[in-house]
């Protein structure tokens, strides 16, 4: 079974959509899809989303050895839990530019208590919109349209 069969039998058993299954862990569908197909893998990252997103033991999901599930009961396995092992595997796997915006970002975020902190929307603005459809002003908040 490839890594794609594996996603699409978490998707199955979650009883998500392709396109529920991208919105879950923060991709579009056609990854998903080419996942699936097998034209493409996911990265490292992404995996590691997978995997604590669904409660999926994530040596079964890269090579299909061991038990699907990190534990029996999933019940509450929609919810976001603090997992430091899994943020701190997160972290390592971006390139070392990133980590230091992480960084910047989450000392900002503590010292002033923004959600988004301004080296973020900094970043973004660049072009002035955020994944090509919403504007957002200098303040980082959506432009009135």
């Amino acid at each position: 079974m490839t890594i794609g069969e594996r996603i699409k039998q978490i998707r199955k058993a979650e009883k998500l959509t392709q396109q529920g299954f991208a919105k879950e862990i923060g991709v579009g569908w056609l990854s998903v899809a080419s996942w699936e197909q097998g034209q493409k893998q996911p990265g490292k990252a992404r995996l590691y989303v997978i995997a604590d997103r669904f409660a999926v033991n994530l040596d079964w999901l890269q090579t299909g050895e061991g038990n699907v599930y990190k534990k029996e009961n999933v019940e509450n396995s929609k919810e976001y839990p603090v997992d430091i092992e899994t943020i701190k595997k997160l972290f390592q796997s971006l390139p070392p530019k990133l980590q230091k915006l992480v960084i910047e970002a989450m000392r900002e975020m503590v010292e002033t208590g923004e959600i988004v902190p301004r080296s973020l929307i900094n970043t973004v603005d660049i072009s002035g919109k955020i994944n090509g459809n919403v504007e957002i002003n200098q303040n980082g908040e959506k432009s009135k349209e």
